[in-house]
């Protein structure tokens, strides 16, 4: 059945009628001028009676926290290894790990030492493949790239990670 839905959960925004949402996003684009851009879209919802209002943080130094943890996420994922000049990945991969008392920590490990450990090498590849996922989503109309979906498709199942494909 085609429609429209909301794919991220975002504070407050699970609880607005989808086609409420695209309704405003449309307006906004149309005076835009055909692009709606995220500047538009953050000033329209500083009004409290406005329909995403409750989808943003307003308190700004909750806002500053979140916004500088967000950059130190990108600072992790930009630091990178290199051989002879080539990058060649990411040092440092998002894990969690189990704590001896069941608690689970989320963070940053050496992507080596994720790689050499079976558990986390198999956390790796399956969020690898979630993201690989999303990209077929967002391009399946694009039917240049059926051959990379196809290859897709070939390693989730040679990892037994079908699960994923749904």
């Amino acid at each position: 059945m085609a429609g429209i839905g909301i794919h991220n959960v975002i504070k407050g925004l699970r609880e607005i009628d989808p086609e409420a949402v695209v309704s405003h996003i449309e307006e906004l684009r149309e005076v835009g001028g055909g692009i709606v851009t995220p500047a538009q879209i953050v000033e329209m919802a500083r009004d409290p009676n406005a329909l995403l209002h409750g989808c943003f943080t307003w308190d700004n130094g909750e806002a500053a926290e979140s916004w500088r943890k967000q950059e130190a996420r990108q600072i992790l994922r930009a630091v990178r290894y290199y051989d002879a000049g080539k990058d060649i990945g990411r040092a440092y991969e998002a894990v969690r790990l189990r704590t001896d008392d069941g608690a689970i920590r989320r963070g940053y490990m050496e992507s080596k030492q994720a790689a050499s450990d079976p558990d986390l090498r198999m956390q790796v590849l399956r969020q690898a493949m979630r993201q690989m996922i999303a990209l077929r989503k967002r391009f399946q109309s694009f039917s240049e790239l059926s051959g990379v979906w196809t290859q897709l498709e070939d390693v989730a199942q040679r990892y037994e990670l079908q699960d994923l494909m749904r």
